[in-house]
């Protein structure tokens, strides 16, 4: 646990801002993929939607799982379209939004229990 939280400390409290891709700020999309460098898995800047991991995911690199891990991607519904976070403990989510900044939630209750599409793991 120690180390899977090392990797995103640094990362609490900052905020979010539209289509910010860090280092000072970041969107959904944009911690989701610097979190993914961190865990030596650099991906495409998918710069439409969040839900464009979908997209991403049929490359071939992602599988859906029941039960996500340490560095796993949440797709969530939200207020306005899709929403990603990464998972970072059992039942556990690093993710920002509007009104938050870098935050860790729980994607297994409110608010976003009844929102969770689905979760992804790298398999590469």
């Amino acid at each position: 646990m120690t180390e899977g939280y090392l990797a995103y400390i640094d990362l609490l409290g900052r905020p979010w801002e539209k289509d910010a891709r860090g280092p000072q700020s970041f969107d959904c999309l944009g911690l989701f993929l610097e979190m993914q460098r961190r865990l030596g898995r650099p991906l495409r800047d998918y710069t439409v939607a969040p839900g464009q991991l979908a997209l991403a995911k049929a490359s071939g690199d992602w599988e859906r799982v029941e039960h996500g891990e340490f560095g796993d991607g949440v797709l969530l519904d939200a207020e306005d379209g899709l929403h990603v976070g990464v998972v970072v403990a059992p039942g556990r989510m690093l993710h920002t939004r509007a009104g938050t900044g870098v935050v860790v939630e729980s994607y297994e209750q409110q608010p976003w229990c009844n929102r969770l599409r689905v979760i992804y793991r790298w398999k590469s």
